[in-house]
């Protein structure tokens, strides 16, 4: 017999972005793979917005907005912005257009700046992760909404 979600979503998709924006998931980070734990989580919650969103409750919208939101605070640690990230990433084409690439130019700058000011080893790690990420997950939308630019060169 399947188990139907709808009536648990409010308790598995907080639980889902704690794994996505936890500051430490786990005791050693660096010898970890914490990254695989936050992309996971990531890919979990776009397919539960998939399933379960409908024009009555929302989901994804409310979700979007949450990750948004979190996108904007400048006191979060780069383990976390990159948890953000992926959640928005994974939502979809549509959403990386609208939140992450107009905000690109931001993202650059808050990673840059951070890891500038912090000595922890992890920020530098996190720094080459979230570049990996970007580019990996926004050069096909930048290639298919703006068809003026030849390549991802040409955007950056």
């Amino acid at each position: 017999k399947a188990i139907r979600l709808e009536k648990f979503l409010h308790d598995i998709i907080p639980a889902v972005i704690s794994c996505m924006v936890c500051t430490q998931i786990c005791a050693r980070p660096l010898e970890l793979d914490h990254w695989t734990v936050r992309g996971n989580a990531a890919r979990i919650l776009s397919a539960l917005v998939r399933a379960h969103n409908m024009g009555t409750n929302q989901i994804q919208s409310r979700v979007t907005r949450m990750l948004h939101h979190a996108l904007d605070k400048h006191n979060s640690s780069l383990v976390s912005y990159f948890g953000v990230l992926a959640g928005l990433c994974e939502l979809g084409p549509l959403t990386i257009n609208s939140i992450v690439l107009p905000e690109i130019r931001s993202i650059y700058r808050r990673v840059e700046l951070k890891c500038a000011t912090s000595q922890d080893p992890i920020d530098r790690h996190a720094k080459d992760r979230i570049r990996e990420l970007l580019v990996r997950k926004c050069a096909h939308v930048v290639q298919e909404y703006i068809p003026e630019l030849l390549s991802v060169d040409d955007y950056e």
